[in-house]
């Protein structure tokens, strides 16, 4: 497998070295002809071509081996590479190795350490809101049949019900059936003013914003 990965790295590094001979070239011919808008697009080309070059070679020189890879890109500059011998390149290979693996390990373990103690230092706990439904089975009448829901014909001003559970306590609160549980505590905000809960007191829970939608209710460890 890694013999595949690094022929084909190798071949597209031989592609991008004749993409930028090609580009100087043709630099070189608009640099004569004066061809300035010509020139400016070669020259982000090759910059383009470069990068890619450069990257290819980083990735032949950190994976092959030495011998491998001043084989390969012995192709470049024949000049630049003559005067490295071959032993030189060898020692500079190696300590690249070192310091790109070394990096990568060090990057990628200061992430985790960093990541672990966030989850642990931040104060982020939320409160969420359970919900339930109230469900009407029975459209029956009774004493009241005047007052029951009755499908299809009547769907307002439903006042009675025909049965509820025990923790379950129904009351009108400004022309409004409120249905609240006695097992839990309810607070109903209306405004800023009432969210904001003035004189009242909340040991594990503190509001989280100003006022108004950009607010919410999170979980607050006492100290």
């Amino acid at each position: 497998m890694k013999k595949e990965i690094l022929s084909y790295i190798i071949k597209a590094y031989d592609t991008s070295y004749q993409q930028v001979q090609f580009t100087e070239a043709k630099i070189a011919s608009q640099n004569r002809a004066r061809r300035k808008p010509k020139l400016f697009f070669f020259a982000v080309r090759i910059f383009f071509y470069r990068m890619r070059q450069n990257f290819f070679e980083f990735l032949i020189i950190l994976l092959a081996d030495p011998a491998q890879s001043f084989t390969a890109l012995k192709k470049r500059e024949e000049k630049a590479v003559s005067t490295v011998s071959y032993v030189e390149y060898r020692i500079y290979s190696k300590k690249l190795k070192l310091l790109s693996f070394g990096g990568i390990s060090s990057v990628l373990m200061a992430t985790l350490v960093v990541s672990f103690l966030v989850s642990f230092l931040q104060n982020d706990y939320k409160g969420y809101a359970a919900t339930y439904t109230f469900t009407q089975d029975d459209f029956g009448g009774s004493a009241n049949a005047d007052l029951y829901p009755i499908e299809p014909t009547n769907r307002t001003g439903w006042t009675n019900y025909s049965q509820k559970d025990a923790t379950v306590s129904i009351t009108n609160v400004g022309g409004k059936n409120v249905l609240t549980v006695t097992d839990t505590v309810n607070h109903f905000d209306t405004s800023d003013t009432d969210f904001d809960a003035t004189g009242k007191t909340y040991s594990y829970t503190a509001l989280n914003g100003v006022s108004g939608s950009g607010a919410s209710v999170i979980l607050s460890i006492p100290e």
